[in-house]
């Protein structure tokens, strides 16, 4: 049993280590019968913890592009992937251990990682001295990581809580209150906030609870003292499923506008269209988007998984890792560590989210876009057509 989660969370972290372990066996029986150049490419996501539900489509997404890539030979002639996968369990000390499994016992040539911020950095305590390239294939990030052999796919501050707040207080926000889980992306999201609303707004309060989080019940107490008209979230995975339940149930929420930047589709279905309404998200991926990189991606996840696909913006970005390290590769006309790192700020690569390109940094710049909640279905607001990235750490650009 996978403790920690719900009933639907359990049979989707069990349907990704199913799906996996299909990948990997497939890729096992491949490797014995070509004399191809095969790149081992280390997955680690927390297919357990809070993140389990993105991670769990996030895991679908990179099985699907990989299928893809070694089907179309996108990295190069003679060139295929091979994946590992590890269980980060959404915790800074088991990645610490997977990592130091994926470099010394797997020996990956390459790290694709789905993880927070605090296991990105203790996962590359033993890829970066190696030359082991490490791409976050994530929704969104601190932006604090600087490392020579680090590059994010993840959207960073001013790409999250620009537009949203922006457009928040363009349509009437005046009283904002934050809610926070209590990390580094978490308190450096709640500062951004607060920083972009200046003397726009007033922001009347902020909380912070700790990643795990299932009772917010005191939050929503001091939600009712302070009175805004809008909260907006930085939760992470179920925590942000939770407080929704808990917050839109209680009456004295009525009335209140929501927003979130860290919020996938996935987890907004979990939450549901009712308990969403008036809500606005900033996200880099829409379902709706008609780019052929999208229908690209939807097809091959219907392809693969039917009925089963879980096409989220999790599943895109992980998609996207696959596919810009392949690009890369191609680039590189080398699978070598340091060739790899050296093609990718200069790789661009079109898919599900858009246009993505490095600029020659270790920061993505992609398209965002608002997307509003009535309670019956969701709309796209606002489109943003290229965001430049200003990560926290201003030496990382």
């Amino acid at each position: 049993m996978i403790r920690g989660l719900s009933v639907s969370g359990r049979r989707l972290a069990i349907l990704a280590l199913l799906i996996v372990g299909a990948t990997a066996a497939s890729a096992s029986a491949a490797h014995v019968q070509r004399s191809a150049t095969t790149v081992k490419i280390g997955w680690i996501t927390g297919l357990t913890g809070t993140q389990a539900t993105n991670s769990a489509s996030a895991t679908q997404g990179i099985a699907a592009a990989l299928k893809k890539i070694n089907d179309s030979g996108a990295a190069g002639k003679g060139i295929k992937f091979s994946l590992v996968v590890k269980d980060d369990a959404a915790t800074p000390q088991v990645a610490s251990q997977r990592c130091n499994e994926l470099v010394n016992n797997d020996h990956v040539d390459v790290v694709i990682g789905f993880e927070s911020t605090p296991s990105q950095a203790a996962c590359n305590q033993f890829l970066t001295d190696k030359n082991i390239p490490y791409i976050l294939a994530q929704t969104s990030t601190s932006g604090s990581i600087c490392l020579s052999n680090y590059f994010a796919l993840a959207t960073v501050g001013n790409q999250q809580t620009n537009p949203l707040v922006d457009y928040l207080v363009k349509h009437g926000s005046k009283k904002i209150y934050v809610v926070a889980n209590d990390f580094s992306s978490g308190r450096l999201g709640a500062q951004q906030i607060k920083d972009r609303v200046g003397s726009k707004a007033d922001l009347v309060g902020t909380s912070f609870e700790p990643l795990g989080t299932t009772d917010f019940s005191s939050d929503i107490s001091k939600i009712a003292a302070a009175k805004p008209d809008t909260v907006i979230d930085v939760l992470v995975g179920n925590d942000e499923v939770a407080f929704y339940k808990q917050f839109r149930t209680d009456p004295r929420s009525s009335g209140i506008k929501t927003g979130s930047f860290l919020m996938d589709d996935g987890i907004a279905a979990a939450i549901g269209q009712k308990l969403l309404a008036n809500t606005i998200v900033n996200t880099s991926y829409s379902p709706d988007n008609t780019i052929k990189g999208n229908k690209v991606f939807i097809a091959a996840m219907k392809k693969k998984y039917g009925k089963k696909a879980a096409a989220t913006g999790s599943a895109a970005a992980a998609w996207d890792g696959a596919w810009i390290l392949a690009h890369a590769i191609k680039k590189a006309h080398s699978t070598s560590g340091s060739a790899i790192i050296s093609a990718l700020p200069n790789t661009t690569y079109s898919g599900p989210r858009g246009d993505l390109a490095f600029k020659g940094k270790h920061y993505v710049s992609l398209a965002m876009f608002l997307v509003s909640y009535n309670g019956k279905a969701d709309k796209v607001v606002g489109k943003f057509s290229r965001i430049f990235p200003i990560p926290a750490n201003s030496a990382c650009q």
